[in-house]
């Protein structure tokens, strides 16, 4: 390929990519169903994407190979006499919970009297990772700019039921023949926490990679509390601190923009979080430890009128989160719905506190 076209393409893509043949990665698994395993990472090598012992969701995909997995197996509930035990083990990391956990398939074992296979744990074994990912970006330069056609279809309704396919077909002006269909798309529910001020406007900002996703994305109320990006308890995430400030003081984290939505039209706020208790002060002067979030919407949402529509709470009465000090919740969600008013289009941030 020539050098100049490289140096065009390099414009319009940034490779992340590792190759890690460390010996000194060391984990544990244990089955988390008859169809992955949960590895519990204890010594992880650093990579280009990742710091030392800790993974990141750039793992995902990436080919996981362990080292002898037959002498990890426990040899006294499993006696070799009894089970066959593979000897090689190479598969894809499937998901990263956190920076210490990944999903994985399976490492199976068969049972010598009857061909039966189970799923067992693995104890301390090495292994290695072995990872290329292409993240294509927009091409900004304006090199291979090229489009045919900018269409926009918006606020279409069915006689009833719902949309579940879309194809495209186009035919050329005064062109012989039928239409070409050119795509077939499966509808799904838009997400809408992106950035509109990003090179294509659809950047997610609810998925939190890195730091800089946080600040071109989300306005925090205080210099006081952080919002940082994390992997420790949930890959990807953001960690807010500061519930555990003085009685009556709060804290907000706000998307930067309003985000235009759809009158009359069902939408669902949803997310994973991870909780930890600390000593808060009452209205009394009682101390007890507590953790609380508040998620709300703000702007015309339910009617023309700007105004604050709390989604619910979560604190020490919320059912995750009773007699736990921490702990993770998943999919909390709620839905709402945007009024139909033609005076004025809904819109709405997103509003934790």
């Amino acid at each position: 390929m020539p050098q100049e076209y490289m140096s065009k393409l390099a414009d319009q893509m940034d490779t992340v990519q590792s190759n890690t043949k460390s010996k000194k990665s060391s984990a544990t698994t244990k089955p988390a169903s008859s169809t992955e395993n949960l590895m519990i990472i204890k010594t992880l090598a650093a990579g280009a994407n990742h710091p030392a012992n800790k993974a990141t969701r750039f793992l995902e995909g990436a080919v996981l190979t362990i080292t002898d997995p037959h002498l990890a197996v426990d040899s006294t509930k499993f006696p070799d006499t009894e089970f066959r035990k593979p000897t090689t083990y190479k598969r894809k990391i499937t998901k990263v919970v956190n920076g210490t956990n990944v999903v994985m398939p399976p490492y199976k074992i068969t049972r010598i009297s009857d061909g039966q296979q189970r799923a067992v744990p693995l104890n301390d074994f090495t292994f290695s990772i072995t990872y290329e990912k292409t993240i294509v970006k927009p091409n900004i330069s304006g090199v291979f700019k090229k489009s045919y056609a900018d269409i926009q279809f918006s606020n279409l309704q069915t006689f009833s039921g719902d949309v579940y396919k879309a194809k495209i077909f186009t035919k050329e002006k005064g062109s012989q023949g039928d239409f070409e269909k050119i795509g077939e798309i499966v509808l799904d529910g838009q997400n809408q926490l992106v950035n509109p001020e990003g090179a294509t406007g659809f950047e997610t900002i609810g998925i939190y990679h890195t730091q800089s996703i946080i600040e071109d994305g989300w306005v925090t109320s205080s210099v006081l509390s952080s919002a940082t990006q994390g992997e420790d308890d949930i890959a990807a995430s953001v960690t807010l601190s500061g519930s555990n400030g003085a009685h009556a003081s709060d804290f907000t984290f706000v998307t930067k923009n309003s985000y235009g939505l759809q009158r009359n039209e069902d939408y669902i706020v949803s997310f994973d979080t991870y909780f930890n208790k600390s000593n808060k002060s009452d209205k009394d002067g009682n101390v007890s430890e507590t953790a609380e979030l508040e998620v709300f919407l703000t702007g015309s949402i339910n009617s023309p009128t700007a105004s604050e529509v709390s989604l619910g709470t979560l604190d020490n009465t919320f059912e995750g989160m009773k007699g736990r000090n921490q702990g993770y919740i998943p999919g909390i969600f709620n839905y709402f719905k945007t009024h139909n008013k033609a005076v004025v289009q809904p819109e709405a941030k997103l509003w934790f506190q």
